[in-house]
């Protein structure tokens, strides 16, 4: 049954249609040996939502209904610090008369549908880059970028990036953004600091940054500049550092920002008049640090011999409420030509295999590997500024919350590929269980480090592409939600 309030649509799961496909009818597993499977579990139970609308902003407000008894009492303010909004999931938008943006509640596992008032014709070619307090960020094609706030309809164009330093032997090379997070909402017009955006770009994830709005409504910057080494060199030979992912503490003010090899970097932008400033964070990286590395661990035999086969992608996640950093490495199955030799099997698609966490001591310059537990937090990665809260009210708490990889995911203009935009869960990092995430199926990854099965036994055959690719979103805390 389906309920509409200003615009927005709201349906339970059960009765929506804008997911791909349907539940799948099975458990399905994936099996290291015997030690690491697949879950169908899910922790959402039933619930219902009254949905009330402000007169003066148009969004929603929840209160939910819970299990056996009646309606919660209006929840007063929070104290201080605030609560983090309930993320949602992006999924694909519906093309009706209007383009509707449709949102999975993960807390509320309900689907809201808000009309954009486009028309679907009018809708250019674009990629997903990222999503930030309350805001996505596309990319097109013709070197057209933008922000966009869903729920007020607000957008604001970027500068161009085509002006940014790249190396190629094609005159009319062409480059794309590949990820953006954002300071703070610009919606955010009492606050002290400028609202920058910080994006990675070209193959080579180079950085640059802009300044969107400056404190006091100056305006904004009308490039992008480019910061950080895109190359480092070691026994005379040039290696790409490859930025590849990035987020913003507020309470520090500084962006942090994770290479390929596990670097980490410390930009303080604040200053417009004065250059970028730099502090490298020098501790020991994950693969130099036998005393902190987990192979011998929490990982059963089989998944510690499938992570040294494969790359890990970095990700870092600040929890807001706590300032606490982490870095995650997840690691992804794949059939790059590098990995020929491993035990995926042809026509496999890429999917995550396993995660590794680690608390950044910012102050003591060390890494503490997080062994069978995240000390009940929920982290949320992919294409989004990462971020953690604490589980609980239908979170998993000790739960790593995926969506596609930016690094595996197909360029939206790639026809040919039936794949992509796909390796969506749930992992539970104590049990090191996978489980769905929504309606999207998940694989049987029924290889391990010696065994090979064909494609149709694993049911990778189910998968399919999933345009564009779901990513996760917080609602902006500048308003009530």
């Amino acid at each position: 049954m389906a309920s509409s309030t200003a615009g927005f649509v709201h349906q339970r799961v059960a009765d929506s249609e804008s997911a791909n496909w349907a539940s799948p009818k099975c458990v399905l597993g994936f099996r290291f040996g015997s030690s690491i499977r697949f879950s169908r579990k899910q922790n959402f139970g039933p619930s219902s939502i009254r949905f009330s609308r402000k007169e003066n902003l148009n969004i929603i407000t929840t209160a939910a209904v819970r299990d056996g008894g009646g309606a919660d009492d209006d929840v007063s303010p929070p104290k201080s610090p605030p609560s983090p909004p309930s993320p949602w999931l992006v999924l694909p938008p519906s093309l009706e008369k209007e383009m509707y943006f449709n949102f999975y509640m993960l807390a509320e596992n309900r689907v809201v549908k808000i009309n954009s008032n486009k028309q679907p014709s009018s809708l250019p070619l674009i990629n997903y880059v990222g999503s930030s307090h309350g805001w996505l960020a596309y990319s097109h094609y013709e070197d057209k970028q933008f922000i966009c706030n869903p729920l007020t309809r607000r957008r604001i164009y970027l500068p161009s990036i085509q002006s940014l330093p790249v190396e190629t032997i094609y005159p009319d090379y062409n480059f794309y953004m590949s990820k953006l997070i954002l300071s703070r909402s610009p919606d955010d017009v009492d606050e002290e600091d400028d609202c920058i955006a910080m994006i990675s770009y070209d193959d080579n994830e180079r950085l640059a940054f802009c300044r969107l709005s400056r404190h006091g409504g100056g305006s904004g910057d009308t490039e992008w500049t480019p910061i950080g080494k895109p190359y480092f060199e070691l026994d005379d030979k040039t290696f790409k550092r490859e930025y590849q992912d990035f987020v913003y503490s507020a309470k520090r003010k500084l962006f942090f920002c994770v290479t390929q090899y596990a670097e980490i970097e410390a930009w303080d932008l604040r200053d417009p008049r004065s250059p970028p400033k730099m502090t490298p964070l020098d501790f020991l990286k994950p693969d130099d640090d036998d005393e902190n590395h987990p192979w011998g661990s929490v990982g059963k035999l089989d998944e510690c011999e499938l992570k040294e086969m494969f790359d890990s992608v970095k990700y870092l996640v600040l929890c807001e409420q706590t300032d606490q950093l982490f870095l995650v490495r997840r690691y992804v199955a794949d059939r790059k030509p590098a990995h020929y030799h491993t035990p995926v099997p042809p026509g496999f698609p890429y999917s995550t295999i396993s995660f590794d966490v680690y608390e950044i001591d910012i102050e003591k310059r060390e890494l503490r590997y997080m062994e069978s537990s995240l000390n009940g937090l929920a982290m949320f990665i992919g294409i989004n500024h990462g971020f953690a809260i604490q589980g609980g009210n239908g979170i998993n708490p000790d739960s790593i919350y995926f969506t596609d990889a930016k690094e595996y995911t197909p360029d939206y203009l790639d026809e040919d590929s039936e794949i992509g935009g796909h390796d969506i869960g749930v992992f539970d990092y104590a049990k090191r269980d996978f489980a769905p995430c929504y309606n999207y199926p998940i694989e049987e990854r029924t290889f391990s480090a010696t065994l090979r099965l064909p494609r149709a036994a694993s049911g990778a055959d189910k998968i399919k592409r999933i345009e564009p690719p779901p990513m996760w979103f917080t609602p902006s805390t500048s308003f009530d939600t």
